[in-house]
């Protein structure tokens, strides 16, 4: 099992700062401290556990693209889809001609295929 936890920081006025998956989110919210301007600003902290580590890639690029928190950004290489995330080029191109066909954009269509994900993920455990 690769239990692994995602977390959101918030600000005072309950704004959105920051959505992250860890291991343990008391280390890294420790690294946070140290590498991050805004660690200062959070208020709350809010964590869900999910059973596996693909589990929680995939709820944290769905909860980023839906939420967009303040401070996110993704180290990944490829191209950047609206709300941050990156993917391989050949993936965006895939994704913009299923986006076109069904008549959305190209982040609707990336929400949609990560919450059908998620569910079937659900439905198989």
């Amino acid at each position: 099992m690769d239990r692994t936890s995602l977390y959101r920081h918030f600000d005072a006025e309950g704004n959105l700062l920051y959505i992250g998956i860890s291991k343990s989110h008391m280390t890294r919210l420790g690294q946070h401290q140290h590498g991050s301007h805004w660690f200062w600003d959070i208020t709350r902290i809010e964590i869900e556990y999910f059973e596996t580590r693909e589990d929680a890639v995939t709820a944290e690029a769905l909860a980023i693209a839906k939420e967009k928190p303040r401070h996110n950004t993704q180290h990944a290489r490829g191209e950047t889809v609206g709300w941050g995330c990156r993917l391989p080029a050949s993936l965006i191109d895939r994704l913009k001609d299923h986006a076109e066909r069904n008549g959305r954009t190209m982040t609707d269509e990336v929400i949609l295929i990560l919450e059908t994900y998620l569910e079937q993920r659900k439905k198989d455990q």
